[in-house]
């Protein structure tokens, strides 16, 4: 891709946003497969697939790195991150096997509003009023999508929710750990302990899978990872606050799948929370953004 190494701002900008919408598309495929998966087939067996998948994608890059790779001061907060990665990925394939694929994909856009409390616990960044108050907005959409008042309230909701948990910790690890670890040692870490955790956990429940699910297996992993990949190249081209913009068509995306194939018809709660959410993580996103330029004009100054 060296073409793309002497682009414009907005020659980058359209490149970024058409990684971004690839990389919906591509989410929206492999939930979507998962989906389709027999009910037999436990969500154990899709982490496996999907975490070796990972890591035969990323081993010739650890085996370039060498031993360079393994040295890290904490191992076990490495552990830890991928414990919380792991437990993200089965319960996201989970709830959307069990969910009407519109409804978990609003109840994903929670996770900004997860990372943004947790930072300010685990990692000391300062709140300000506004942010708190935008905090308690996005709390009042979660409730609006999932009705606690409603008889259609199940466990996978509470699943969703701990997947968007998991996944905000994780990414509060992985901050703190880029400043101590070079990229190469996390994603060392990150693939060989996702794949023994899941080598582990699908011992149990391990079924030799059909021809169908076996391919099905195959394409949920397949897509997945190259939605992580493709919006890594997003966030390379464009800044974070427009990519997170538009991952949020995932949901018109999730919900056309939702719609034609599964005979889905979401309430219009799920859009009206959806928007909610949206909202208020947009908001606290763009606070951020313009708290970091005040810091540096007053740096230069």
């Amino acid at each position: 891709m060296t073409f793309l190494r002497n682009l414009t701002n907005n020659q980058r900008l359209w490149v970024s946003i058409g990684f971004v919408l690839f990389s919906v598309i591509s989410f929206t495929c492999g939930v979507s497969m998962a989906k389709l998966l027999s009910p037999s087939i436990n969500s154990v067996m899709v982490l496996f697939f999907r975490c070796l998948f990972g890591f035969a994608f990323f081993l010739p890059v650890i085996l370039k790195n060498g031993g360079e790779s393994l040295k890290s001061n904490h191992p076990w907060s490495h552990l830890l991150r991928v414990i919380f990665s792991c437990t993200a990925i089965f319960c996201t394939y989970y709830v959307y096997r069990k969910l009407p694929i519109a409804t978990a994909a609003a109840i994903g856009y929670t996770s900004p509003l997860f990372v943004t409390l947790l930072a300010f616990f685990l990692l000391k960044e300062r709140l300000n009023y506004k942010q708190w108050i935008l905090m308690v907005v996005g709390y009042l959409g979660i409730l609006m999508m999932v009705q606690p008042t409603s008889i259609k309230l199940t466990s996978a909701c509470f699943i969703a929710l701990l997947a968007n948990i998991s996944a905000a910790t994780s990414i509060v690890f992985t901050k703190k750990l880029s400043k101590t670890d070079p990229v190469s040692t996390i994603m060392f870490y990150s693939n060989a302990f996702s794949f023994l955790i899941a080598c582990i956990a699908v011992c149990f429940v391990w079924q030799t899978p059909s021809f169908k699910d076996f391919l099905l297996l195959c394409g949920v992993s397949l897509f997945g990872l190259g939605s992580n990949v493709l919006l890594s190249y997003a966030l390379k081209f464009g800044r974070a606050s427009v990519v997170s913009s538009f991952e949020y068509t995932r949901l018109i995306f999730i919900a056309f799948v939702g719609f034609i194939y599964f005979n889905e018809v979401p309430h219009w709660s799920i859009f009206a929370g959806a928007v909610v959410v949206c909202f208020a993580t947009f908001l606290i996103a763009r606070f951020e953004f313009n708290s970091v330029n005040k810091t540096v004009v007053l740096k230069k100054n």
